[in-house]
């Protein structure tokens, strides 16, 4: 009996095996293994955007798996792949990978973004997805006015000091949308807890920055040992974003503020419908995502657009005539949208050229799946490539040109149903998008945007380079000039000073 349970053994042993090297050989194709380490070399940590597209050319496949210690990453590099597996089968697709580090040491585990797919995570969606559809963004719009307006201003006071002014202007229309709050200038506390939070963030999403998300069992290491600096910069990071968190969340609690910021519109609800505790966590939770997600984001965005104005003048001339044809005193509104299709075409353009996010959020895979022959097992991270897509010379002929005109249709400045960039921005992208329309649309307005030069008056090689950050494409500071159109944009100018 004994010899026969042995025999059995080793027959469910070997069949354990060859089935798992026969699922090893329906994978989608991967680049040579090292033995014992797998794929663990081959993870780019610099522009993986660019690195998974070309290992998907060389291998010929818009779909491509990794192994690394135990886990699978499934690259996809096409839009008929994630519409395919992240959209239409959503339903298996939508939660998220669960990262010690970030999660269980720092905190960020009530970040929309980095919840399992679950009711947790259905009840913020719902939310957010409320809060920031089409119909219910306008009502930010004139946050996002008085943003643009204070914008066009400190660039002209301290053109040299842009980012810093997106910087103010992003913080400007994420604190008053979702909180009511103004801030109170560059130095404003609010700006500095999420920049701080995002800072720590930003580390620990560095793929390999911390042991512990390979082992997590470190988590438990006590923070006095040697070796535990991971579990001290943890606590330092996890007192950031839990003031970046609570401290705007309990001030828009406690003062009347904006009536049609986030948090107030939800908490009258919850007054209305007497929902429980859990009903404000999701309140408080789905406001801080918001305050951290659309900061870095509009911020970047705004950067590529200088540098695509200043090193294509042809379209930031084409811009100002169409402005000048419609604008004929002040600064644009939203109600002059409709009028000007190639501004809207020149942010549409910005966001494919120069994507944001050009890797999107990694998604696990909740089951065992099978697509185009391929097995996909459960537990593998997909992780659309959104540079890939949005550089897609099939979809966008002349990929690495910044041409607006692909989204207009014709002469009568139609909209061309080119597919839209948007989607690499965030989840809030309507709310993102308008921010873009109506500051890039001022700025155009007013300023020419040419190359920065140097002591010598010689023209300064723009060169456009990522920062450290693996989530977002913010870019090395680089220079450039700004200085108002005619003596028509400088009375705009000084009307701004006197209205401020």
């Amino acid at each position: 009996m004994a010899a026969v349970l042995g025999v059995s053994s080793v027959l469910v042993a070997s069949w354990k095996l060859c089935r798992r090297g026969a699922k090893r050989k329906r994978l989608p194709p991967g680049p040579p293994r090292t033995p014992f380490l797998g794929h663990l070399l081959r993870v780019p940590r610099e522009l993986p955007w660019v690195k998974y597209h070309d290992m998907c050319r060389e291998l010929g496949s818009d779909v491509v798996a990794l192994e690394v210690l135990g886990t699978t990453i499934i690259v996809l590099d096409s839009a008929e792949a994630v519409n395919e597996l992240l959209e239409r089968r959503s339903h298996i697709y939508s939660s998220r990978p669960h990262l010690p580090m970030i999660c269980d040491l720092m905190g960020w585990e009530f970040n929309i973004g980095l919840m399992p797919y679950g009711e947790r995570w259905r009840m913020h969606r719902k939310m957010f997805h409320q809060s920031f559809q089409s119909s219910a963004v306008t009502s930010f719009h004139p946050q996002e006015v008085k943003a643009a307006r204070q914008l066009v201003q400190n660039l002209y006071q301290r053109p040299e000091d842009f980012t810093t002014h997106f910087r103010l202007m992003a913080g400007y229309v994420v604190l008053s949308a979702a909180y009511g709050i103004e801030p109170l200038g560059e130095d404003d506390p609010y700006i500095k807890i999420s920049e701080e939070a995002i800072h720590y963030l930003v580390e620990a999403a560095v793929p390999g920055a911390f042991l512990v998300d390979i082992i997590p069992a470190m988590r438990y290491i006590p923070k006095w040992m040697p070796f535990a600096h991971f579990q001290r910069f943890a606590e330092t990071s996890r007192n950031h974003i839990g003031k970046m968190r609570q401290s705007p969340y309990e001030e828009a609690k406690s003062s009347s503020g904006m009536s049609s910021s986030f948090v107030q519109k939800r908490l009258k609800e919850m007054d209305q419908t007497g929902d429980t505790e859990a009903y404000e966590e999701v309140v408080m939770n789905t406001a801080s995502a918001m305050f951290v997600g659309g900061f870095d984001t509009i911020i970047a965005a705004m950067s590529a657009f200088l540098f695509a104005m200043m090193t294509h003048p042809e379209a930031q001339r084409r811009a100002h005539a169409e402005i000048d044809s419609v604008i004929s005193s002040g600064l644009p509104t939203f109600e002059d949208r409709k009028s000007l299709p190639y501004i809207t075409a020149i942010v549409k353009e910005v966001l494919r050229w120069k994507p944001v996010t050009p890797m999107a959020a990694a998604h696990v895979l909740d089951v065992d799946d099978e697509y185009r022959g391929h097995f996909l097992p459960a537990g593998s991270l997909v992780i659309g490539n959104a540079w890939a897509i949005l550089n897609n010379e099939a979809t966008y002929p002349d990929p690495f040109s910044f041409r607006p005109d692909r989204f207009l249709a014709g002469k009568d400045g139609s909209m061309n149903p080119c597919p839209d960039p948007d989607f690499a921005v965030c989840p809030g992208r309507l709310m993102a998008l308008d921010v873009l329309w109506i500051s890039i649309a001022s700025i155009l307005t007013v300023y020419d945007i040419s190359k920065g030069v140097d002591k010598q008056g010689h023209d300064i090689k723009p060169v456009y380079e990522p920062g450290p950050s693996s989530l977002v494409f913010m870019p090395l500071p680089f220079t450039c000039t700004i200085k108002p159109r005619n003596a028509k944009a400088e009375l705009v100018c000084a009307m701004l000073e006197d209205w401020s």
